[in-house]
């Protein structure tokens, strides 16, 4: 996803940025690994000029604990 999001191709870095949260969150994975993601989206979502996306996974972040989106 980081990838395609350097590249532009935020639609494409989207699909695959979701389903790495899916999956961070769904299994017995390092917890810091679904906080990343969430950074993740966050960004991608202010690079691609929505800001309620991006106001939606700041607001994860900055929960004590965050919930599935």
């Amino acid at each position: 996803g980081t990838c395609l999001l350097k590249m532009s191709r935020y639609e494409e870095a989207e699909s695959e940025m979701l389903e790495a949260l899916r999956i961070y969150r769904g299994g017995p994975i390092d917890p810091n690994r679904a906080t990343n993601a969430m950074e993740q989206l966050a960004e991608l979502y202010k690079l691609w000029g929505k800001p309620d996306q991006e106001a939606h996974y700041r607001e994860l972040l900055a929960a004590p604990t965050a919930p599935p989106p």
